[in-house]
């Protein structure tokens, strides 16, 4: 499957927004997985603002797939690209919390989306409520991506993140974290986005000349916490275990 980041780049050089270009790669690799391997479903956006990160939603999103974009602060012009870039694009100018009552038909989007980024309101019960809703529409085989987890500017979110994953640990469990965002999984899928990253994560950056960028860390063993982080590249690929950097246990 080609990726989507060249024409990602293209598409939103002008676009103001807060979304690191090694968060977008790291994106366009998981859903670049996720179509190879079959995964079709829709994209819910929670927090547009002029549509940075949403644009490479809309690239991802066959005709078929719907994309659910949610912001009380949302600009024309935002809505103008997304649906030239995907018109099968729903837009609700709302806070998140009344999205349900704006959807009359929402009914039918549970369950079914494979891609789901929360940035919205950035309070730690807002968090809680965006996960919420989250849950109730991400399918079996999708991913939520939380913005600003483990930024210190935003404490709250981080606390957020893992309160709801104390609260309903067969619901989602994260399976990797880094450059602002957090990546949540259904039990069910986790395993299969752990062994993406560890064969063939790396692969897929170098075919499209992102080599060298990127290093994963896994310094701890499943039993403890199963869970990749993402940081600027240390000089190779992977550091696993602190008593042994080279083993990568899943």
């Amino acid at each position: 499957m080609a990726s989507k980041f060249q024409e990602y780049v293209s598409q939103s050089a002008s676009v103001e927004g807060f979304f690191l270009e090694q968060a977008a790669i790291t994106w366009d690799c998981l859903l670049n997985y996720q179509t190879s391997h079959y995964i079709k479903g829709n994209f819910l956006e929670i927090g547009v603002w002029k549509g940075k990160s949403a644009i490479l939603s809309c690239l991802h999103a066959n005709p078929e797939e719907t994309c659910l974009l949610v912001d009380l602060i949302m600009f024309d012009e935002a809505q103008e690209l997304l649906r030239n870039l995907h018109s099968n694009s729903n837009f609700y100018r709302c806070k998140s919390q009344n999205f349900w009552q704006n959807e009359a038909n929402l009914h039918q989007f549970f369950s079914s989306c494979r891609w789901i980024h929360i940035d919205g309101a950035h309070s730690g019960s807002a968090c809680f409520n965006d996960l919420q809703i989250a849950n109730q529409l991400l399918s079996e085989e999708g991913i939520i991506c939380m913005d600003d987890f483990f930024n210190p500017s935003y404490p709250q979110v981080t606390a957020a993140v893992f309160n709801f994953l104390d609260q309903f640990p067969f619901s989602l469990k994260l399976f990797l974290c880094g450059f602002n965002k957090g990546y949540l999984a259904r039990p069910y899928y986790f395993d299969n986005y752990l062994r993406y990253l560890l064969e063939n994560f790396h692969k897929d950056l170098s075919m499209i000349n992102y080599s060298e960028k990127i290093t994963l860390y896994k310094t701890s063993r499943p039993g403890d916490f199963n869970c990749f982080g993402l940081r600027e590249y240390q000089g190779k690929d992977f550091v696993g275990l602190d008593e042994d950097s080279s083993k990568i246990l899943i």
